[in-house]
């Protein structure tokens, strides 16, 4: 019977990897690898370990690939034992897939099938940046008028903001990492925030909320975080910072606003909601929790 190895990749490998793993030479922060090889050295699978930056729990995301000729003889499995076994090693809770799939589809069956039996559901919606304004302004208004908005409040670009302290906020209020997060908001990883259509509040110079952006398309932009200090009282900095993504995306002559929320994103949630947005994918991010007993061996 054909055997097969678990190892970490050398540069040797790169070629194959690549073959196995197209997306890999589009990363930007070097991921952990793994392959295995058949008895006559061949590689013949590939997995990958890449940030991930939703958090709660922290962990990573793995790319994974078996070359067709070799699927059903538990070299997948052998590849996702080794990362779970490296993601333990790193002290991070769970493994997810590196992206989300069709909840109906035979991708989420393979996923499943790999122990990745746990699952994060991903909406993503899109709103006219004019319809968000058009709620916003009154209620921009109205707070201005009530005198609710401190005087020292401030709404900076993210590019001019306290990056790490956004990050913070980040980790504290929605879960992740800092070795995770923050590459994204200084623009370092492979999908990082734009650094002008993200917003950053600001009382006094320190941080009190944000929305953090990007732009997957010329002509729509899309908010991945929408979170402000739970401190803050009367709603003034949660409209403030929507009209800031709305100014925005309108001056730029953007069509669309897309609002990704994930299970614990409720402000992104309830933002798409009050804009009348429409849905335009419903997908699963499957993951596997990993033995919590075992992190600190």
């Amino acid at each position: 019977m054909e055997t097969f190895e678990i190892a970490p990749a050398t540069s040797d490998d790169d070629r194959a990897v690549r073959v196995l793993l197209p997306d890999f030479v589009k990363r930007r922060i070097p991921p952990v690898r793994f392959v295995a090889r058949d008895d006559a050295s061949r590689v013949i699978g590939a997995a990958a370990l890449f940030p991930c930056p939703l958090g709660n729990p922290v962990g990573f995301k793995m790319m994974l690939r078996v070359a067709r000729p070799f699927r059903g003889r538990g070299i997948g499995r052998a590849l996702v034992a080794e990362a779970s076994a490296e993601s333990k090693r790193r002290r991070v809770a769970a493994l997810y897939a590196h992206k989300a799939v069709s909840p109906f589809g035979d991708e989420l069956s393979a996923w499943v099938a790999l122990g990745f039996d746990q699952r994060k559901t991903e909406n993503v919606y899109e709103s006219e940046p004019s319809r968000l304004l058009e709620i916003v302004d009154p209620l921009y208004e109205k707070m201005v008028r009530l005198k609710w908005i401190p005087e020292n409040a401030e709404i900076v670009p993210l590019r001019d903001a306290p990056h790490e302290d956004v990050a913070r906020m980040h980790v504290r209020l929605l879960g992740g990492s800092m070795n995770h997060i923050l590459p994204r908001i200084m623009g370092f990883a492979d999908v990082s925030y734009d650094p002008v259509l993200s917003r950053v509040l600001l009382l006094d110079g320190e941080v009190q909320g944000f929305v953090l952006a990007r732009l997957p398309e010329p002509d729509c932009s899309s908010v991945e975080a929408l979170v402000v200090d739970p401190s803050l009282r009367l709603g003034w900095a949660h409209v403030l910072l929507k009209r800031e993504t709305a100014l925005h995306s309108v001056a730029s002559k953007r069509k669309g606003i897309r609002f990704t929320a994930y299970d614990q994103h409720r402000d992104t949630r309830k933002m798409a909601s009050e804009t009348g947005a429409r849905l335009v994918a419903s997908n699963v991010l499957p993951y596997m929790m990993l033995d919590a007993g075992n992190l600190s061996n």
